[in-house]
């Protein structure tokens, strides 16, 4: 993945406080990327970044809608996209990502690509199983056990499997 300088952010510069960021994500960021499952998209990121002397708290607003393809009729379909994701950078010796939401600086950190956060973030919003929503209420659609659990609780079991029922009670 090459840098992408518009999703920069200048730490070194910014005052200790609050700072809003905000960016337009579409097909074109995704070019960027090796990938195959995110096409179409239109999301809007509000970054709100709140820089402190120990702690900087970062939290990526999303916005917006992705094209994903029916896993059962492969039809394409808008799925939208609307979440919030918290990112903590504490300050320390050397970069280190220590958890999904904490991730150590050094003290001199100049700058912050948040291009592989904002990728990642929507991905895993992408459900592993997409159906079309016009699917979603279409029970005729799916493969269903409900006709055959009805014929397991009828009464009509052979008289040797009742027999041997009543064995297997005794016992």
């Amino acid at each position: 993945m090459k840098k992408l300088n518009a999703y920069i952010i200048h730490f070194a510069h910014l005052k200790a406080g609050n700072h809003n960021f905000d960016y337009e994500i579409d097909d074109k960021f995704l070019e960027n990327f090796e990938q195959d499952i995110l096409k179409n998209l239109k999301i809007s990121v509000n970054i709100e970044l709140k820089k402190g002397d120990a702690l900087t708290e970062v939290n990526f607003s999303f916005e917006g809608y992705v094209t994903l393809i029916c896993d059962r009729s492969l039809e394409e379909f808008n799925y939208p996209i609307q979440f919030n994701q918290l990112l903590f950078l504490k300050y320390g010796e050397h970069y280190e990502e220590l958890n999904e939401e904490l991730i150590q600086i050094p003290s001199n950190f100049q700058e912050f690509d948040i291009s592989q956060f904002v990728f990642e973030f929507i991905t895993l919003q992408v459900p592993l199983k997409k159906i079309h929503p016009k699917y979603n209420e279409d029970d005729d659609f799916f493969y269903s056990t409900h006709n055959i659990d009805e014929a397991l609780k009828t009464d009509n079991i052979d008289p040797i499997w009742e027999n041997l029922k009543k064995l297997k009670n005794n016992n």
